[in-house]
């Protein structure tokens, strides 16, 4: 079989030749690194393009295997059969430099941001479980809960289940989080995400959904109301600023408050109870304790978009 070239039109130069491959027919075919799936493998495979591996980095789930904890946390392939790994380790065709910048770096640090504390990607997702994982930090901050979930839609929330994910914020007014999402019935403020501390100073960290308004607050009840429902694409609350679809749209009151309740998906969590029960699919979230620039939240807004 022929393989793909690299992007400046050149020939792939194995970094290490161990035999990874997928098995159809009784044929074991050799995967390369490639940015377009070659027209004998099978047909809708999300392309492979990955760092060197070792065998600690694929976990296998349902039946395919997917990348863990390098470049892309995303399925590798879902084949009837999976996929095979000989020899204890993996291989990565194309050297890391032979790939744009942009092209390594993990969605939620997209634009160089930093300090994620939690990353967590339903949309594409292996299965259900892979879904609670916590891209941005292993074994730390894994969501807990029950929902539906399809890898085309990302976790399906129907107006009366919810998510923990374990991150307690520090209410000072820097911390960031974003979502993507598609909204359903928007009666009774239905909160995609988002946790409160009190109902007397109401210093929530939470982004808020109404028929005709979308709030975002940081440590303060007052925060920030834009004048219509943001029910689809991917909402960023930043410090003081709000940002739709990568645009800032408005800026924040924001207050300090002790942190004690731990941020919920799919409904708000309320001094330890869910409320606020949202509606509809939510296909990525990702919450940092820091502040994202203007830039980092228009490149983590493209990011995220692009996640499928």
């Amino acid at each position: 079989m022929s393989y793909p070239t690299r992007p400046d039109g050149s020939l792939p130069i194995p970094v290490s030749i161990v035999d990874i491959a997928l098995s159809q027919g009784g044929i074991a075919i050799p995967v390369y690194g490639y940015t377009t799936p070659p027209s004998n493998l099978v047909v809708g495979m999300p392309a492979l393009r990955v760092k060197v591996l070792t065998s600690a980095d694929l976990i296998q789930n349902g039946g395919g295997y997917r990348v863990e904890g390098r470049p892309y946390a995303l399925p590798v392939y879902t084949a009837p059969s999976g996929l095979e790994v000989a020899g204890g380790e993996a291989i990565a065709i194309y050297p890391v430099n032979d790939w744009p910048a942009s092209e390594q770096t993990n969605w939620w640090e997209a634009g160089g941001a930093s300090g994620c504390v939690a990353a967590y990607q339903p949309i594409g997702a292996a299965n259900v479980a892979a879904s609670y994982v916590n891209l941005a930090n292993s074994g730390t901050y894994n969501i807990t809960g029950v929902e539906s979930w399809s890898t085309t839609d990302g976790w399906i929330f129907g107006g009366g289940n919810y998510l923990d994910s374990h991150v307690v914020p520090t209410l000072d007014g820097t911390w960031s989080m974003a979502i993507r999402l598609v909204a359903g019935d928007l009666a009774g403020f239905p909160t995609p995400i988002g946790q409160r501390e009190n109902t007397s100073s109401f210093p929530d960290f939470a982004i808020t959904l109404t028929n005709s308004s979308t709030t975002f607050r940081n440590g303060h009840v007052t925060g920030y109301t834009h004048g219509s429902a943001l029910a689809n694409g991917v909402l960023i609350l930043a410090g003081n600023k709000a940002y739709y679809n990568g645009s800032e749209i408005g800026t924040l009151t924001v207050g300090t408050a002790t942190g004690t309740r731990s941020i919920y998906i799919g409904a708000q969590n309320e001094m330890g109870t869910p409320l606020y029960f949202f509606s509809g699919t939510i296909q990525a979230a990702a919450i940092y304790n820091n502040t994202l620039s203007g830039a980092q939240a228009a490149a983590l807004s493209t990011a995220m978009a692009a996640l499928g």
